[in-house]
């Protein structure tokens, strides 16, 4: 299907990335995970990262990562980034995460910050930036297009591997409860693809007689009042 990508963590681009970290460590101290693992950074601070790598086999138990991971990878999100940016960032710097990236899906780049003295700096910015930001080609060429896991001297990521290819969709149609609907149009939105929400979930009796469907959609600037049972029950998520 032609059309535009998905948001790296919802398209094979996050995929290839873990398992680019799984190739390279088969048979290393070091192991990678995937998200939907816990990480237990102190007595009250818990986190699921994107996706990590740990070195140290102690810290791996049944119920998650107890300690701090060598390597954590973040993928921004609308409804992510400034916690991504902000308190997590410094919390993996406060307890001691010695490498952090931030995947930015939008602007095709990789941010890696390396623990030093107790600080992180911003040790390589990686990306292939789409057309819309101007740069001319030579800058474009001058990007650096790959970026290095510090854990070792001869682990490098290619980006065009992560961004440039894949597959691609030309809709999304999204169905369930509201709240995950609303989460998966921003996530979706900075793509431009069509994405369709099912209002099924707010309907009651489905002959249009009660009322309880209302929904109001924006439509050319104007507000514009509709029924799911009636009218839908798929609507623009936009």
């Amino acid at each position: 299907m032609a059309g535009s990508r998905l948001p790296f963590c919802r398209s094979p681009g996050i995929r290839k990335l873990r398992s680019a970290f799984r190739t390279y460590l088969k048979g290393k101290t070091c192991r990678a995970f995937n998200d939907g693992v816990d990480v237990y950074l102190t007595e009250d601070d818990r986190v699921i990262p994107d996706a990590m790598i740990v070195c140290n086999k102690n810290m791996i138990a049944l119920d998650g990562i107890h300690g701090a991971p060598d390597l954590i990878v973040e993928v921004l999100l609308p409804s992510t980034a400034k916690n991504d940016r902000g308190y997590k960032k410094d919390l993996y710097e406060q307890s001691g995460v010695k490498e952090y990236w931030i995947v930015d899906p939008a602007m095709r780049s990789i941010e890696a910050y390396l623990l030093e003295d107790g600080k992180y700096s911003l040790k390589d910015f990686c990306g292939l930036f789409p057309d819309n930001l101007g740069l001319t080609e030579k800058e474009k060429s001058e990007s650096k297009k790959e970026i290095p896991v510090s854990l070792y001297d001869d682990f490098c990521i290619p980006l065009e591997e992560m961004f440039a290819n894949g597959e691609t969709f030309d809709q999304v149609i999204t169905i369930g409860p509201l709240i995950m609907m609303k989460f998966v149009v921003e996530a979706v939105r900075p793509t431009k693809i069509p994405c369709v929400v099912s209002m099924n979930p707010i309907m009651i009796d489905g002959t249009g007689m009660c009322g309880g469907c209302r929904l109001t959609l924006d439509q050319d600037g104007r507000k514009v009042t509709k029924f799911a049972c009636v009218d839908g029950p798929d609507f623009n998520g936009y």
